[in-house]
């Protein structure tokens, strides 16, 4: 379901909200935000090597970069803070200017892997700004890394 505020929930025929509207003080009114999330570690022994052993020509994103989502959350371009080729299963050169983008439900749908929870990292920030006047509050999001497939990507450099 989408996310919600308090009040929005018999819209879409439910009883109650999920939680998804906080203020960051008692002065300020509850806005929309994300929920803290995560990608649940793969059950089975996965490491990086087995989750891309298969993988001809793909790219792997490591941090995150710049990004933008439009309001419904549905098209989004992300960046990342590296990028190596993979070629054969095997991480290749260092990449430059990279991002990839789609549509979210399209994104989600072609994950095809994920590392074990060996692998798995938590990450987030203490200063997720949004509304006017700005609310700030912090949000995390964890995952091990994780194999999607026939994602966009696209080269940013202003020479491409």
């Amino acid at each position: 379901n989408f996310q919600m505020a308090l009040g929005q929930a018999h819209l879409i025929g439910l009883s109650h909200s999920n939680g998804c509207a906080y203020a960051d003080s008692p002065t300020t009114f509850p806005i929309q935000r994300m929920p803290n999330i995560s990608l649940k570690p793969n059950p089975q022994k996965c490491s990086f090597s087995d989750l891309i052993n298969d993988v001809e020509n793909g790219i792997y994103v490591v941090g995150a970069g710049s990004w933008s989502i439009d309001q419904q959350r549905d098209n989004f371009q992300f960046g990342g803070q590296l990028f190596y080729e993979i070629r054969n299963g095997q991480l290749g050169d260092l990449l430059r200017d990279g991002a990839y983008q789609g549509r979210t439900t399209q994104f989600w749908n072609s994950l095809a892997g994920l590392c074990d929870a060996s692998a798995y990292h938590l990450d987030g920030t203490f200063t997720c700004g949004k509304a006017e006047p700005v609310q700030v509050a912090p949000v995390s999001h964890g995952s091990p890394p994780a194999l999607f497939r026939n994602v966009r990507v696209l080269n940013t450099s202003d020479d491409a």
